[in-house]
């Protein structure tokens, strides 16, 4: 069917005023020239959006670099020493440079959104930038290994920004919906507003000449000039309807600027009485021309305090009019005004294989440690504040380590593995660590040094936020599952309490005011952030910010900031709800940053009733509340009659379990019994009841039919320091851990289940759960046989027992994992599997607003973004579908300003 186009009147006079304007540049146009061979003394840099396009001042090309980092360039600058060329790159979102003659390319600085002006310090050698969306002006090293933000208050679309290095100021233009020109110092002191008001329309280009400014107007079509101060205001002149000026460079004798409209590049001879028909054209571009920039050799002869030995600065040198300023891109500036220190707060924040420090300066994040990358997949973070310690969750070895801030790692916990431990709490009195399991669903506490291990609440649903409250031995924590809620326990597991059970569906992250008493939570899915005393009583809304999907919540100073999954950074509102704020932070790439803890060294160290305690070296302190606590015994258990911890059983060298399956009807068995040798003699088809092991181990062997379908007491194998007993039956390898922990053994007998990538499970239907992009659960029946053989078979999944399935192939390798089964007597009738869910929750990007709806299992998402954004050239609107299987298409999209 063709689609029928409708032209208004405004179109015909556009279409109109357009053709008038080519056929005026065509009668000017210079003629077509060459690349030289060598690099011009003077020439213009012109970003024409897909490529730089280099022109001497008569129109001669001088050359064209185009490459893959140069996908959208809006604002361009120079170093002629180096015959360097930087560039703003909004599809990038990036500041990148190469030679004049197009190599070595290199980012700069990346993780901006749309980075608009950039500029050159010669005499530091840094590049100034601004960004229109993150709202922020600031400064990096050529090699990009620093960068700080100097400005990032009461901006609003900041875009050209021009250098004065000799002086030691910076300019910049607001385009914004209070316009205005400004002007500070280097270092971002002293700011200053020279123009603003009802007549500063659309301030675009911006460059010095001499001692006056000079700008274009493109509300108003106009070129004007004022004083360095901002006096003397003057109107240059005012263009006719078909020339809208957008970048400007000036010489002494001409006056260059871009026309976006008519894809050309204007000279006009600059005098007293500017007139438009002394216009030429000095090139025409094959796109729309934006930034522009005169290269003149010999101009970047400046000299400042900055220009040697860096100012005898640390890390970055800022020039002042009367000197310099030492910044630190990581770390903080200490007293002697020069060299960088730690700070005294630090936000730990875990992202993707990183744990990173920051710190909030100027309105954004800065680095204040190296990033630690010795842990592989962190998920959570706490830090003990006497030792300076980090104890971070690891979801890939599914252990818990004991982390120096300079990377070196020592291991917590994995014996049991973890299952998915969303979050942790470290109690530094007693030296014990508190975490949520999310797939083992339960709260459990652990020893700093891995000797102590207890399940303190079980059968919860999805916990992850969690909080101590150390001085009264209490423990925070949201759930988000189908009853979602938040509650509290004493340390010890006693004086359960539902706090907030109603109006919440996501209470992700959760933290404490331990001052003022008061609990604090963020709801990723109703987008709001609410509060309450610590007994759950005033509750009441602090704020709703739709644009938000807060992870971990915590305390900075004044501020509530959170981990954000969809700005992919980290936010903030002040501590009364008000003033919402993104945090830009340079050369970083969050993707849905977790974990995050506030380390204040300066904070008053808890108090508890564990110190001072009297429990002996083998038993670990906990309170229960201010004034009591409880000892418990590490191994073992407590003897009133000797006062001490009874010793365990040991496995020692001369007793490991092995056998013998010589018959490939047999599998090996390795089980403990209140009774040696009791439960399932060999060849026998009686099941081997698995129960606390404290009595001994031992190994058996039982017909492969049996074992299969074996009803046992309680199943609970994890790894140990045992080795791990294998038999091959009938072509079918089975192997299991051994060892056995108390909070593994379940109360029901329930069928064991194996799996191997060369015969699968014997199951002909599995139901998959999945959850949609509205946090529901949908049912779906899937032929187990369709099922990838050198894939994980076996997920995880809930059913009317609560036995756990031992095994789970994965690329042909037997390891333990977490299941459940249903069963009917000897008959296996099906296994619940979750699905690996792709989709997630899409929410609108900034700037946007987002409609979506459903078919089957697809989901179908509108973005439609707000007057004056585009997402792609001059499209507005776009669709993004997802395929739980694959994840949304396209990944991600922006809507950026429309320039």
């Amino acid at each position: 069917m063709l689609r029928q186009f409708h032209l208004s009147l405004f179109d015909v006079v556009v279409v109109v005023v357009v053709v008038v304007a080519v056929t005026m540049i065509e009668a000017m146009d210079p003629p077509e020239a060459t690349e030289p061979t060598t690099i011009p003394d003077e020439f213009l840099i012109v970003a024409e959006t897909t490529s730089l396009r280099l022109v001497t001042p008569n129109g001669s090309l001088v050359r064209t670099i185009e490459n893959t980092q140069t996908q959208r360039v809006v604002g361009v600058a120079h170093n002629v020493d180096t015959q360097t060329i930087f560039w703003t790159d909004i599809s990038l979102e990036a500041i990148v440079t190469s030679n004049v003659d197009g190599t070595n390319v290199r980012t700069i600085v990346s993780r901006l959104v749309i980075p608009s002006g950039v500029a050159y310090d010669p005499s530091a050698k840094h590049v100034y930038f601004s960004d229109s969306s993150l709202d922020v002006i600031g400064v990096a090293t050529l090699d990009g290994n620093y960068s700080v933000p100097l400005i990032s208050t009461d901006l609003v679309e900041p875009r050209a920004i021009i250098l004065q290095p000799s002086m030691g100021l910076m300019y910049w233009i607001d385009s914004g919906s209070k316009a205005k020109i400004e002007r500070a110092f280097m270092s971002g002191n002293n700011r200053t507003a020279l123009i603003e008001g009802y007549d500063l329309g659309w301030p675009y280009g911006l460059t010095i000449s001499g001692e006056r400014l000079y700008w274009i107007d493109g509300k108003a079509d106009k070129m004007e000039s004022s004083d360095l101060n901002g006096n003397d205001r003057q109107v240059m002149l005012t263009f006719s309807a078909n020339i809208h000026p957008f970048g400007m460079a000036i010489t002494s004798e001409t006056i260059y600027f871009t026309d976006r409209y008519a894809r050309v590049v204007y000279g006009l001879p600059m005098s007293s009485n500017l007139s438009e028909s002394d216009l030429s054209v000095v090139t025409r571009t094959r796109s729309t021309p934006y930034g522009l920039s005169l290269y003149r050799a010999g101009e970047n002869a400046t000299v400042n305090r900055c220009s040697l030995n860096n100012g005898d600065c640390e890390q970055m040198c800022l020039a002042e009019p009367t000197g310099r300023m030492c910044a630190c891109s990581v770390g903080v500036l200490n007293q002697d005004g020069v060299s960088c220190g730690e700070p005294d707060t630090v936000i730990f924040l875990v992202e993707n294989d990183e744990i990173r420090g920051y710190v909030l300066r100027n309105g954004a994040l800065q680095p204040a440690i190296a990033p630690i990358t010795t842990v592989k997949r962190p998920i959570s973070v706490a830090v003990d504040p006497t030792t300076e310690l980090l104890y971070v969750s690891d979801i890939t070895d599914r252990a818990i380590f004991e982390v120096t801030k300079d990377g070196q790692k020592r291991l917590v916990l994995d014996d049991p593995p973890l299952s998915y431990a969303d979050n942790i709490a470290v109690d530094y009195v007693s030296k014990v660590l508190y975490y949520t399991d999310r797939t083992a669903n339960i709260i459990g506490v652990v020893s700093v040094k891995g000797d102590w291990r207890k399940t303190l609440i079980g059968g919860l649903d999805e916990p992850r936020g969690l909080k101590l409250d150390i001085a009264e031995g209490m423990i925070y924590w949201s759930d988000w599952g189908s009853v979602p809620k938040i509650e509290r326990v004493s340390m010890t597991g006693e004086r359960r309490q539902v706090l907030v059970s109603t109006l919440i569906v996501w209470p992700n992250g959760i933290t404490l005011d331990l001052a003022k008493r008061l609990l604090y939570w963020a709801d990723a899915r109703l987008d709001k952030i609410e509060v309450c005393n610590f007994d759950g009583t005033n509750r009441r809304l602090l704020g709703t910010y739709p644009q938000v999907h807060p992870y971990a919540l915590d305390i900075y100073g004044d501020l509530l900031i959170w981990s954000d999954w969809q700005h992919n950074t980290v936010g903030s509102v002040n501590i009364d709800g008000s003033n919402f704020k993104v945090f830009f932070a340079p050369h970083v790439s969050f993707w849905r940053p977790t974990g995050l803890s506030v380390y204040n060294s300066s904070a008053p160290i808890a108090t508890s009733a564990c110190l001072g305690n009297d429990c002996s070296s083998d038993q670990v302190c906990v309170p229960e509340n201010s004034t009591s606590y409880q000892c418990f015994c590490k191994f073992g258990n407590y003897n009133p009659s000797t006062e001490k911890c009874d010793q365990p059983v040991k496995n020692d060298a001369d007793y490991k379990p092995t056998c013998d399956c010589v018959s490939t009807t047999l599998v090996c068995v390795l089980a403990v019994d209140v009774q040696l040798g009791g439960g399932g003699g060999a060849n026998g088809d009686a099941a081997a009841y698995l129960v606390k092991p404290k009595v001994g181990v031992y190994a058996t062997c039982l017909n492969r039919k049996s074992w299969e379908n074996a009803s046992v007491s309680a199943i609970g194998f994890v790894e140990n320091s045992w080795n791990d007993g294998a038999c091959s039956v009938s072509s079918k390898s089975f192997a299991v851990r051994q060892g056995f922990t108390e909070s593994n053994l379940a109360e029901r007998p329930c069928s064991l289940v194996s799996s191997s990538p060369t015969s699968p499970l014997d199951v002909k239907v599995v139901e998959h759960l999945y959850a949609s992009s509205n946090g529901r659960l949908r049912r779906r029946a899937v032929d187990l046989s369709t099922l990838n053989k050198d894939t994980e078979d076996l997920r995880s999944g809930s059913c009317d027992c609560e036995s756990e399935v031992l095994f789970r192939w994965l690329q042909g390798k037997a390891q333990t994992k977490t299941s459940n089964c249903t069963t009917k007597g000897n008959e296996l009738l099906a296994s619940i599997v979750i699905e690996n869910d792709k989709c997630g929750l899409l929410r609108a990007p900034p700037r946007s607003r987002l409609s979506c709806s459903s078919s089957g299992r697809q989901e179908t998402c509108s973005i439609q973004c707000d007057k004056g954004y585009v997402i792609n050239g001059s499209i507005s609107t776009a669709k993004q579908t997802c395929n739980p299987a694959v994840g949304w298409s396209p990944e991600e999209l922006r809507c950026r300003l429309a320039y």
